[in-house]
C-alpha cells in the first residue's frame, strides 16, 4: 500500500484541529442548552462566564467523585482549552459510570486523538461507532485517525471518510470528509510536520 506524503498528514492534522474544537464547543454547548452561553456562545459572551462555570463544575466533581455528569462537561471543557490530560483523566471517569454513551466516547476519543494517543482513541471511536451508527462524527475522526497515526492507512482513511458521506451526505462533516478524500486522492505534495494546535 502507497503511504500517505507528508503534506498530507500535516493537512490532515490540520483539518482535525478545527473540526475537533469546533465540534467541543458545540458539545458543550449541547450539553449546557445554552444556558451559561446565552444560547449562542457568540464571542462577546463575558470570559468569567466560562470561568464561572468551570470553577462550579471542579466543585461539583471534587465534592461527587461519582458525578459522571458533571465529569463529562467539564472534560469538554478542558478539552477545548488544551488541558488534555486533565480532560482525559475526567473522561476516564464519566466513561467508567456511563460506558454505553456514544457521545461521550466521542468526546474522549478526540481528546486522545488530540493527545495523539492512537490506539487508545481507536478503542474510544470504534465504540462510539458501535453505539452510534447513524451519526457521522465517530466515522470522520476515524478517517482522521488511520490519516494521521503513526503507520498511515490511506486505504482504511478513505473507507471512514465515505462512511461519513453514506451516513450524512450533506453535513458539514461529509464536505471535510470529502475533501479529504480529494486530499488523498493526489498525495504528491510535501507541507510541513503536523501541529496540535487549532487555526483561527
Amino acid at each position: 500500500m502507497v503511504m500517505p506524503r507528508r503534506r498530507s498528514a500535516s493537512l490532515g492534522f490540520k483539518i482535525f484541529a478545527i473540526s475537533m474544537a469546533a465540534f467541543l464547543v458545540l458539545g458543550s454547548l449541547v450539553v449546557f442548552g445554552g444556558a451559561i452561553f446565552g444560547g449562542g456562545g457568540d464571542d462577546d459572551e463575558p470570559v468569567d462566564t466560562v470561568q464561572e462555570e468551570t470553577a462550579r463544575l471542579e466543585t461539583a466533581v471534587a465534592r461527587d467523585p461519582d458525578d459522571a455528569g458533571s465529569a463529562a462537561v467539564l472534560a469538554d471543557i478542558y478539552a477545548n482549552q488544551g488541558r488534555i490530560s486533565e480532560a482525559i483523566a475526567l473522561y476516564e471517569r464519566a466513561t467508567m459510570a456511563r460506558p454505553d454513551d456514544g457521545n461521550l466516547r466521542l468526546s474522549f476519543g478526540i481528546a486522545l486523538l488530540r493527545n495523539r494517543s492512537f490506539l487508545d482513541a481507536q478503542v474510544q471511536l470504534e465504540r462510539a461507532y458501535e453505539l452510534l451508527p447513524d451519526v457521522a462524527g465517530p466515522a470522520y475522526y476515524l478517517g482522521q485517525l488511520y490519516e494521521l497515526k503513526d503507520e498511515p492507512d490511506e486505504e482504511a482513511a478513505r473507507e471512514w471518510y465515505e462512511r461519513v458521506i453514506e451516513i450524512a451526505p450533506d453535513s458539514r462533516l461529509a464536505e471535510q470528509a470529502q475533501e479529504r478524500i480529494d486530499e488523498l486522492g493526489t498525495g504528491d505534495q510535501e507541507g510541513d510536520e503536523p501541529t496540535a494546535s487549532p487555526e483561527s
